[in-house]
């Protein structure tokens, strides 16, 4: 039985992956909170940022783990996409998938991604990462060709999209960090880590 030191707040195969690849000794939890209620009330605030909401979503997900997980560093993690002042999500069904990949379509938006740690419910690291995708203009029959090659996928990611495989031929451009567009701030948050003695220096 592994003693788990760090928990991950959150069940994203990709986020899973990276750490694991990584080296890091951890264990996923699905947090099961409510992101559409948290999202509301920062929407109503009348200095609404969507980086603070992407900070206080993460922040919220690795709280809620921590209190079932007391003495151990819970790391949170969320992402929030932004185009036109407008916030995309992850999409219902394949529907809105081609609904938001056609807005996005030729144009530039921002992905933020923030993670958090968190020990006894206490935030004790926090980094938000700003990349910004450039989509090219592409077809109508490229989408479908993608939808279809995304499956079961297709609801689990902001705007239906991931760079990882055939997502990557959505973009002409990007100017941000890999690990961050993929929703986790490796670099930064591996440095967190050794500071803070949970891997070796």
């Amino acid at each position: 039985m592994i003693n788990y030191k760090i928990i991950l707040a959150s069940k994203s195969s990709i986020r899973i992956k990276i750490l694991k690849n990584a080296g890091i000794i951890f264990k996923p939890v699905d947090s099961m909170i409510d992101e559409r209620l948290i999202q509301k009330k920062y929407q109503e605030s009348e200095q609404f940022q969507v980086k603070d909401l992407a900070l206080a979503l993460a922040e919220e997900k690795a709280r809620v783990v921590s209190g079932n997980y007391p003495d151990k560093l819970v790391i949170g993690c969320d992402q929030m996409l932004e185009c036109d002042d407008e916030i995309f999500y992850k999409p219902q069904d394949r529907k809105s998938v081609l609904i938001d990949l056609k807005k996005l379509k030729g144009k530039k938006h921002n992905l933020i991604t923030s993670n958090v740690c968190v020990l006894n419910s206490v935030k004790i690291w926090q980094h938000t990462e700003i990349s910004k995708m450039y989509m090219r203009n592409f077809t109508n029959e490229f989408i479908e060709l993608y939808i279809a090659s995304m499956k079961d996928k297709i609801n689990k990611v902001v705007a239906g999209y991931e760079i990882e495989g055939l997502g990557i031929q959505l973009f002409k451009k990007i100017d941000g960090d890999f690990f961050s567009i993929q929703g986790i701030s490796l670099f930064q948050l591996l440095k967190f880590l050794r500071q803070s003695g949970y891997v070796k220096k």
